[in-house]
This record gives structure tokens, C-alpha cells and sequence, in this order.
């Protein structure tokens, strides 16, 4: 663990890190046996929920605004016509909602930023 790089962008993430992380957890005397619990925010609580799919040493997950379906990659307006997935397994991708990409919402979505026309429901203009 942490001796590769990271990956840039939020796709193609292998689930064997979160593997990689439950062995790690094992092997640690101050951590209960038998009992793992996963937290994830957003994508991460996509992750979480996932992750407790494939892994049963996962006995406890909070998802706050996690999708409960996997959801395509993050590639920030891009003009790809097809998305690709977030996770990966044993060098696979994960199957995911909605693979394509609506260029014409994207671009609109961009436009729309950088004339500072989103606002977050706290008044905040992105």
C-alpha cells in the first residue's frame, strides 16, 4: 500500500484497493476481529456500498449521498461519447449505469459554469 501512484481522474478504480485496505485491517491488533465498517460521502459512498457487495469482512456501511447504483466515472466535460466505468475487479469492469454520455447536456453544463449561471441551493455561484 502506498507505494503506487494514484489514479488522476475517479475512473477504472480497483476495487483491490479497498482489498488491499480490509487485509491490512486484519493484521492490526487494535482493530476488533470479525468487524469492519466502511463510510463514504458521494462517490464514496457509492464505493462503500459496493464494496460490501464483494467483500463479506465489510459488516457495517454509511453512505451519505452515495448512489445505490454504480454510476460511470467522473471525466468532467468531456465529449467522449461513452463514459468510462469508476471500478474495476480482477482487471474487469464493474457494470454501470448509463455508459453513454449526453455531450449536448456536458457542454451545456460547462457553458453554464463558466458563465457563472449554477448555483448550489446555498446561493453559492460556481
Amino acid at each position: 500500500m502506498g507505494t503506487r501512484p494514484l489514479p488522476k481522474q475517479l475512473v477504472e478504480i480497483p476495487l483491490e484497493y479497498v482489498e488491499g485496505a480490509i487485509l491490512w485491517l486484519k493484521n492490526r491488533p487494535e482493530v476488533a476481529e470479525g468487524w469492519l465498517g466502511m463510510h463514504g460521502t458521494s462517490k464514496g459512498g457509492e464505493l462503500a456500498l459496493l464494496a460490501a457487495t464483494y467483500f463479506e469482512d465489510i459488516k457495517a456501511v454509511v453512505s451519505l449521498s452515495g448512489s445505490p447504483v454504480v454510476c460511470c466515472g467522473i471525466v468532467p466535460w468531456t465529449n467522449q461519447k461513452e463514459l468510462p466505468p469508476s471500478w474495476t475487479y480482477e482487471g474487469k469492469a464493474i457494470p454501470y449505469a448509463r455508459p453513454d454520455n449526453s455531450v449536448e447536456i456536458s457542454n451545456t453544463c460547462r457553458t453554464m459554469r463558466q458563465a457563472g449561471r449554477i448555483r448550489f441551493a446555498s446561493g453559492t455561484t460556481i
